[in-house]
Order: C-alpha cells, then sequence, then structure tokens
C-alpha cells in the first residue's frame, strides 16, 4: 500500500513600505520532526529608476581590455541582447594571472541621443569572486572625447541568476541598480570595469563578467547649441536684445518652448528666441528654452539679461565754447535717452536760470554777469545726469560804435564789413545769395548800378542766429548810404539794417 501525505499549501510573506534598509536576499527555513529545508533565496532589491532601457540588441557595439577572443556564446553583444547570458572578459592577460584592467564595452543606441540615468547590473551564473567591483561610465557625442557620467564601487550578492536562456526580468531575478544626476545627452557611451570583487580571484586566469550592464535613461532631446552668458542692458536706453537659438538632436520631432524664469512666453515655440527692441526692466530676467520629444524635455542653458533702471544717458552734449556781445542769444541743446518722464534743469554756474526746463536752451544775455559755464541737468525717477559745461565770454559793445547801431536794430544775422577775421576763426565764406530790393530813403540817392542781389556771409559766433542775412554791397565812390529794406525768399517778414557802403 502507497503512502499519501498531506500537500501544505503555499507559504507567502510581503515586505510592505520596503526601503533601502529591505534591500537583499530573503530565505525560507522549513522544518519538521523528520529535516529542515531551506528555500533558494529570493532577492528584494529597490528599483528607483523608471526610465526605459536604451541597449537594445541591435545597437553597434565592441568590447575592448581582452587579449584573447572571448568564448562562443560570451562575446560583448551579450551585454546588451536582453538575456541573462554572460560576458567573458580575460583582461590584459588574458589567461595568465593576475586579471589587468580596465576592460569593458562601447556602445551607440541607434535611437541616437539618450540621456542616461540609471545602470543596472544582473548576476550571471559565474563565481561570485569574478564579479566587478567598480564601474564607470562615460559618454561621447564624437566617439574620441569621453565625459564622465557616473563611477563607483559595486556590490552584488553571491546569489547567483541561473538560467543564461532567459529574459531579463527585473521582478524575480538578482541585480544591483546605480542611479545618478545627468542632464546631458550624448550617442556614444563607454562602460569600464577596473578591479574584480574578490582578491582570491585576481590570480585566477580570466575575469568574468558576472554582471550585464544594461543602461537605463531617456532618449529625451539633447541640445548642442545655446546662447550662453548674461548681457546687461540701460533700462529703456533703445538697446536691443539680439534673440538667442538652440540646435536640438536625439529622436524627432521636436517642441520648444521658451520661458523667462518659471513663466512660458506666448508664442514663443520655435528653435528661436524673438529680439527685445527697447529692452526695460520688465525684460531682465533668465531666458532658456524646453525642448521636447515623445520621451521628455530637455532644459537648455540660460541667456541672462540684466537691465539696470538709471538716470538719463546722454546722447549729445551742448557743444563746445562760446564768445558774443553782451545782448546776444545764448542757444545750446542736448538729447538724451532713458525711462520717461525727463526732467530738464539748466544752469549758470550753480544757479538755476528761470524757465530754463526743456532740451534747448535759449537765454538772452543782458550784462557781462551772464557769462560763466552753462549746463544742463536731466534727472528721471533714478536719478539725475549733469552735461559737460559750455563756458560763455561776453564782450561788452561800445557806445555808439558801429556794432552798438547795429545790434540795436536786432538783425537776424550780419557780418562786418571788412570780412576780417574776428579771431574766433571766421573768414566770413560765402553761404548763399539772396534776393533783395532796394527803397531809397532820400530823393537824393544815388547807385552806381541797378541791385539786383546780395552776397551774403556766414555770421560769426559773436551773434549768432537761425539764417545768415548779412550782406556786402559793392558800390561807386561817393555814393551816400541809404537805407535798404531786404526781403528773405522763403521769409514771411521784412527786416530793416543798414549798411555801410
Amino acid at each position: 500500500m502507497a503512502a499519501s501525505f498531506p500537500v501544505p499549501p503555499p507559504l507567502h510573506w510581503r515586505v510592505s513600505g520596503a526601503s533601502g534598509g529591505n534591500v537583499g536576499y530573503y530565505e525560507c527555513i522549513i522544518t519538521n520532526t523528520v529535516s529542515t529545508n531551506i528555500s533558494f533565496p529570493a532577492p528584494l532589491s529597490l528599483l528607483v529608476s523608471t526610465a526605459t532601457n536604451i541597449s537594445l540588441a541591435d545597437d553597434p557595439i565592441v568590447g575592448f581590455g581582452d587579449s584573447v577572443t572571448p568564448p562562443v556564446g560570451q562575446d560583448v553583444t551579450k551585454t546588451i541582447d536582453g538575456t541573462l547570458a554572460k560576458y567573458l572578459n580575460n583582461g590584459a592577460n588574458g589567461i595568465v594571472a593576475p586579471f589587468t584592467g580596465p576592460v569593458g564595452y562601447v556602445t551607440s543606441p541607434n535611437a541616437g541621443n539618450t540621456l542616461v540615468t540609471a545602470m543596472r547590473f544582473f548576476a550571471a551564473s559565474d563565481i561570485p569572486g569574478r564579479d566587478p567591483a567598480d564601474y564607470l561610465l562615460e559618454g561621447s557625442n564624437d566617439g574620441i572625447n569621453f565625459t564622465a557620467i557616473s563611477s563607483g564601487a559595486l556590490a552584488l550578492s553571491d546569489v547567483r541568476n541561473e538560467n543564461l536562456t532567459d529574459p531579463i526580468d527585473v521582478t524575480d531575478q538578482v541585480l544591483q541598480e546605480v542611479d545618478f544626476p545627468n542632464s546631458t545627452g550624448y550617442f556614444t557611451y563607454r562602460v569600464t570595469f577596473n578591479n574584480v570583487k574578490d582578491e582570491r580571484f585576481r590570480h585566477q586566469c580570466a575575469i568574468q563578467r558576472s554582471a550585464i550592464a544594461r543602461l537605463r535613461g531617456e532618449h529625451r532631446p539633447g541640445i548642442e547649441r545655446a546662447t550662453l552668458g548674461t548681457q546687461t542692458f540701460y533700462a529703456d536706453a533703445g538697446q536691443n536684445f539680439a534673440g538667442a537659438s538652440v540646435s536640438a538632436y536625439g529622436v524627432s520631432p521636436f517642441s520648444y518652448q521658451w520661458y523667462q524664469g518659471a513663466n512660458p512666453l506666448a508664442g514663443q515655440t520655435t528653435a528661436t528666441l524673438s529680439a527685445i527692441t527697447n529692452v526695460q526692466v520688465a525684460n531682465a530676467g533668465s531666458y532658456y528654452c524646453v525642448v521636447s520629444n515623445l520621451y521628455g524635455g530637455t532644459n537648455s542653458t540660460a541667456v541672462t539679461l540684466n537691465v539696470i533702471a538709471a538716470p538719463p544717458i546722454i546722447l549729445t552734449q551742448p557743444s563746445g565754447n562760446k564768445t558774443m556781445y553782451v545782448g546776444g542769444t545764448l542757444t545750446a541743446s542736448v538729447t538724451v535717452t532713458g525711462t520717461p518722464p525727463t526732467l530738464y534743469q539748466w544752469y549758470v554756474g550753480a544757479t538755476a536760470l528761470p524757465g530754463q526746463t526743456t532740451a534747448n536752451l535759449k537765454y538772452k544775455t543782458t550784462s557781462l554777469a551772464d557769462a560763466g559755464a552753462y549746463s544742463c541737468v536731466i534727472s528721471n525717477e533714478f536719478g539725475a545726469t549733469n552735461t559737460t559745461s559750455l563756458n560763455l565770454t561776453l564782450i561788452p559793445l561800445p557806445a555808439g560804435s558801429y556794432v552798438a547801431s547795429v545790434a540795436a536794430s536786432a538783425p537776424i544775422a550780419w557780418w562786418r564789413l571788412d570780412e576780417t577775421d574776428n579771431g574766433s576763426g571766421n573768414t566770413g565764406t560765402i553761404a548763399t545769395t539772396i534776393s533783395a530790393v532796394m527803397m531809397a530813403s532820400t530823393p537824393t540817392s544815388r547807385w552806381a548800378s541797378p541791385v539786383t542781389a546780395l552776397s551774403t556771409r556766414t555770421p560769426p559766433p559773436d551773434l549768432p542766429s537761425p539764417a545768415p542775412t548779412s550782406a556786402s554791397l559793392a558800390a561807386s565812390a561817393g555814393l551816400i548810404s541809404p537805407t535798404l529794406r531786404l526781403r528773405i525768399p522763403g521769409c514771411s517778414r521784412w527786416k530793416l539794417g543798414r549798411i555801410r557802403l
């Protein structure tokens, strides 16, 4: 008669709220009155990364550091074939002890640019002491120059993944995950191992790559170019920001959104950020672009606009120094830019000139006391700016002189009859020709010939005016000095003046 035994129900245990402290391997000890058995260890790995696997079986990959050819079925392609099959690398000494690194592989995902943020190392079926003890992950965009992304020690469990044909399955296999920050995408990756786990196996004839490094990350866009640095502008100074641009690569199609700080900019949804004309305080901040594709978004580096709210900026200063006769009118002007409203006040020395509160000064002198340094203070809500000084020299009018008589009639402009240098470098160069009509003041006025035109001369700086109208007239000897009424074409007024013959 055959004996029968009751079959016990399956046993289950649960770890709730798993954290780093729960990582390890769990066994169940089963005993009865006859014997004791221990279950196969069940691994508990804490997986943080939710990124996808970027290494696929058909990606280009080459191994390095092995001085002999790996056995059939244990070549470098096994690191990305999606199974637990192992990769054997004997190191620089081949099958002769001791093992010498570095060894590893280089792969370029067919997806193009990727952003790796984690790696998973799966234990193979070899001796635990031959596991790699450390790793180095590097990235490159030209396949020549590599940049370190992450490195550190490894501590794979002695528990093995036995079935080499099993596909990768994170829910029921022995592995170690390493996570690291990374914001730079690359086309090519190099994984390097330098040491084995157990020093005793440095005297073995081979090193088994008993862990398969699986790159995990995202096919997010990489950004090849972005406008960098900080630019400084003055508010409302008429200065322009030229804009910025980015160039993305990776899995297309891409979408673009530019930001000013945390705020998306309406309409700025191309690879180029529009220029800003007449930069103002509100334009200050950091500008960057988020380039996105199906797998996520990547932030470009930022260009920062510093905008200084400053007093008015003077574009044109009052010109030069001037010499005038007392009674003349001093004119000067200044042009500025800056944040409005803009206020003006002209000064002579430290004394404010009443009523002179525009960008243009027009001040009639009355005495020698009006001589001095004339300047303007321009201000807005952010401060004030002083112009350079215009130094005015005044010459008294000699009583009863020809100069005094001409000035008394307030001509538009005039020139000395002898047309000699007045001491300021003005030689009386002909400026234009004006029409004139002669009207004799007395019936006895006589002229050598009819007057049809008068040659006008550039006015000297002692009595400046808007238009040169002084004249000289050649006449026959012995003629009297008539009073002429001159009409300037284009002017609406007649002006009396006396011409000495």
